[in-house]
């Protein structure tokens, strides 16, 4: 019989939220395992190679928030430092197009104005394209300056009361012009929560902040082993492995195991179905809260937990888009230049004042080298299918499809030779959830410690937190960390201390429910 493994942590997921845990823990010197049902680390935080191209969004069967790069890594950044992980990474070069239909129109779009333009100057610009309007008088300007100033410094204890009331609301009480009221409503279809009415004006306000402490732009992974990004995920490894943890890969947890409401393990099956137990009086989970559901028993939990964790499903759904390997950029029908932006184009869509988000498109080689072969491109058109932002979800795959066409069509008339460089394409589906729809969403998340068993916290992103959507999860493995270190350390020591944040956390992730 194998005998059980007996450890001081066991992490049971390894996307990015268990991955950070793990390395954080091993390098106080606690014995941890990674526990994860797929072979290959990162979720859907990673990518896979396919014909030599590096496609985002990780794995079919994993969790976590997948993107193309990684756009506000305030978190990630401060856990890399404090785990001793060298992730190699290039700043993005930044900049956005809109790109307004039914009209066919496009516009740079520069949301902090652009640069070496006077300020009120450069916000008129920006509020004129968010609008669409030539004209925008001093006075609009003025009130989004405002509007904007006021939601960046709202105090904390102010922004956490802001969580349950929506953009529209705190916008009908503070913001009375109504073409700087439709341009921050713009702002939030820009980044992408459709219908941005509906948008947390307390989740937004952390996100701006989040922003602005940064102070920088995000960047794309350049690992010297693993391209794409992947190399996110694979200095985290490394640093795991280097410290002495263990990664059980193509293990799927069955069991958390509770006894008398304290951890005790867990147990995880291989492809055989043969059974491996994990003794330890902890584990972190960077699992969403409903599969949590799947492998503990509900009755352990905090009143209202399952219907938090359904209420963030809901807000869940699917994404679907084409990707295409290029032989050469193409060329735009509108000044017949070669594609020279490297950042997101944004499709608003829509004959109302604020147009609706209806996907974006990107060159994602023009963030590194290495997502392509030598001399080849990788062009990504995508939708999220927002479920609030449409009359019905998408029902089947021939829903998503079409909402795909859709953009794609403009994209082969924006460009007048992109067939021409086309080599390859591949329509992509991700089964949902996608949880950057329920991110800015009116929604509670999940305290990182679960109050009513003692030994298990959670560190994913349906943990509560201010970090951006591909962040929270670093920042809920700081914060669960952080309490483990406080409550209990290898051998039993039990220090007493009450855990505060880390200093780059906003939140109150970190209290239990």
């Amino acid at each position: 019989m194998t005998p059980p493994r007996d450890l001081d942590v066991v992490v049971v997921g390894a996307s990015l939220g268990g991955l950070t845990s793990a390395a954080l823990l091993a390098r106080r010197g606690y014995r941890v395992a990674v526990l994860d049902k797929l072979d290959i680390p990162g979720g859907r935080c990673g990518s896979i190679e396919y014909e030599g191209y590096h496609i985002p969004f990780g794995h079919r069967d994993g969790h976590g928030v997948g993107d193309n790069v990684f756009g506000l890594p305030l978190h990630f950044v401060a856990a890399a430092d404090e785990a001793g992980v060298e992730v190699r990474r290039r700043t993005l070069a930044g900049g956005m197009r809109v790109h307004r239909l039914p009209e066919r129109t496009s516009e740079d779009l520069y949301l902090a104005g652009r640069p070496g333009v006077d300020r009120l100057e450069a916000t008129r610009e920006t509020v004129g394209v968010l609008t669409g309007r030539d004209q925008v008088g001093d006075d609009t300007v003025q009130a989004y300056l405002d509007g904007m100033r006021q939601l960046r410094s709202t105090p904390t204890e102010e922004r956490r009361r802001l969580l349950d009331v929506t953009l529209g609301e705190w916008l009908d009480e503070h913001v009375a012009d109504p073409l700087a009221r439709s341009a921050i409503l713009q702002v939030g279809e820009v980044m992408f929560p459709s219908p941005a009415e509906r948008t947390s004006a307390g989740r937004l306000i952390a996100f701006l902040q989040e922003s602005r402490q940064y102070g920088s732009r995000g960047f794309y992974p350049e690992d010297p082993e693993t391209p794409g990004m992947q190399g996110l995920i694979t200095p985290w490894v490394r640093a795991i492995e280097e410290e002495g943890g263990e990664l059980w890969l193509g293990w799927k947890p069955l069991e958390i195991v509770v006894e008398d409401r304290r951890v005790t393990g867990v147990v995880a099956v291989n492809d055989a179905n043969l059974v491996q137990e994990f003794r330890a009086p902890v584990v972190v989970t960077d699992y969403p809260a409903w599969e949590l559901l799947e492998i503990l028993d509900e009755g352990v939990l905090p009143s209202g937990f399952a219907e938090s964790a359904q209420r963030m499903l809901e807000h869940c759904n699917d994404f679907a888009g084409w990707w295409a390997g290029l032989s050469r950029l193409p060329t735009r029908r509108h000044d017949g230049q070669e594609e020279d932006m490297p950042g997101w184009h944004r499709i608003l869509w829509g004959d109302q004042t604020v147009k609706r988000y209806h996907g974006a498109f990107q060159f994602a080689s023009c963030h590194s080298p290495q997502i392509a072969p030598p001399g080849k491109h990788l062009l990504e058109v995508v939708i999220s299918h927002w479920g609030e932002g449409e009359a019905t979800r998408w029902r089947h795959w021939s829903d998503a499809k079409r909402a795909v066409d859709r953009i794609l069509d403009y994209v082969r008339w924006y460009y007048v030779d992109l067939d021409d460089c086309v080599e390859w394409f591949r329509y992509q589906y991700l089964s949902g959830p996608e949880m950057r729809a329920c991110y800015l969403k009116a929604v509670p998340r999940l305290p990182v410690k679960v109050s009513t068993v003692e030994g298990l916290y959670l560190a994913g992103s349906t943990s509560e937190g201010g970090g951006a959507y591909q962040d929270l999860d670093c920042e809920a493995a700081m914060v669960a960390v952080q309490l483990i270190e406080a409550e209990r350390r290898p051998g039993g020591a039990r220090p007493g201390s009450s855990g505060e944040r880390p200093a780059a956390s906003s939140t109150s992730a970190a209290a239990s429910s």
